[in-house]
């Protein structure tokens, strides 16, 4: 089944659309199919938090921040240890080892130093005894190990993966913090897209897609939630579920939504599949795509019975 999205294509990926600015509306973009009598849209769209409103009842709960950093900073202390191990105890992956820590160190030594400094932040003097704590542990836990060149290498082979992108081989949260403390990804947030950091979100058209195919990538250092609505298909939020800036992806019939403005021969058109400039700048313009989330969220908050002060 044909779909196209609007602004970008079917061959690409929509990095330009969750990695841009994060300003109040970093995007709208949606994607339509035709069914036996209907347009059915997926409307995409990233809304700052003062735009999305405050943290609602029944919200996901987060971790203490202090608890994903030191996370972090063990399974960094641990890696680091391996590859020393294996520098010291297998000449033959040696040269390997070191090389391995250099390349992660190239790309997340300035995360660690952030992670750390917020650590001194948060903890004051208690950090450097829990440093300590974690050290000592660490390397008891590394030391118990047996280590073969076989097993060395394989060592090898994983920080090398997790530093060339490969998401699946660092546990949560530990991948997705160091990306939100990196300071180039901080600044230039698209570049964890170009270095190969995110994650898909792809449907087949099965329950809540409604027949809807797409793919949409999004950061890795945005946290996902299923969607609990019965159009919300999924929702994500910077910073490992942290920051400014969140997305919902659900599926509406926009058509539905907009009978009262549009007429009988737009209607027709959209059954027909023949969407001229004039009609698809009207349907997906910034305020009708605003309405479409306003009204969603109504929903979701009539359903919690959370009355919102905030407006778009």
């Amino acid at each position: 089944m044909k779909y196209k999205l609007r602004g970008i294509h079917r061959d690409t990926d929509a990095k330009e659309v969750v990695a841009g600015e994060e300003r109040h509306l970093i995007s709208g973009t949606s994607a339509s199919i035709r069914t036996r009598s209907t347009i059915i849209f997926c409307l995409f769209c990233c809304l700052a938090l003062s735009a999305y409103g405050q943290q609602q009842p029944n919200q996901e709960r987060q971790p203490p921040l202090h608890i994903d950093l030191v996370k972090t900073v063990g399974f960094c202390m641990g890696q680091r240890f391996s590859l020393e191990r294996i520098s010291a105890m297998v000449p033959d992956a040696a040269d390997d080892a070191r090389i391995a820590q250099l390349e992660w160190e190239a790309l997340f030594k300035g995360a660690e130093i952030n992670i750390i400094n917020e650590l001194k932040h948060l903890l004051g003097n208690k950090w450097d005894d829990i440093r300590t704590a974690i050290v000592e542990k660490a390397k008891e836990q590394i030391s118990r190990n047996p280590i073969s060149v076989e097993h060395a290498y394989d060592i090898i082979d994983t920080v090398r993966g997790r530093t060339a992108g490969n998401t699946e081989l660092a546990p949560p949260p530990i991948l997705e913090t160091l990306l939100t403390y990196h300071p180039v990804f901080h600044e230039f947030p698209s570049e964890e897209f170009h270095q190969g950091f995110k994650t898909v979100l792809l449907s087949e058209g099965a329950g809540k897609a409604k027949g809807l195919k797409f793919r949409i990538e999004f950061p890795r250092s945005w946290k996902p939630r299923e969607g609990k609505r019965p159009h919300i298909i999924k929702s994500y939020k910077s910073k490992n579920g942290r920051g400014f800036v969140a997305a919902t992806v659900f599926v509406r019939d926009m058509a539905q939504g907009l009978k009262d403005e549009l007429t009988k021969s737009d209607i027709l058109a959209l059954k027909n599949g023949e969407l001229d400039s004039g009609l698809t700048e009207m349907m997906f313009s910034e305020s009708n795509l605003m309405k479409v989330v306003a009204d969603q969220k109504k929903c979701e908050e009539h359903s919690r019975g959370v009355h919102s002060p905030h407006s778009y």
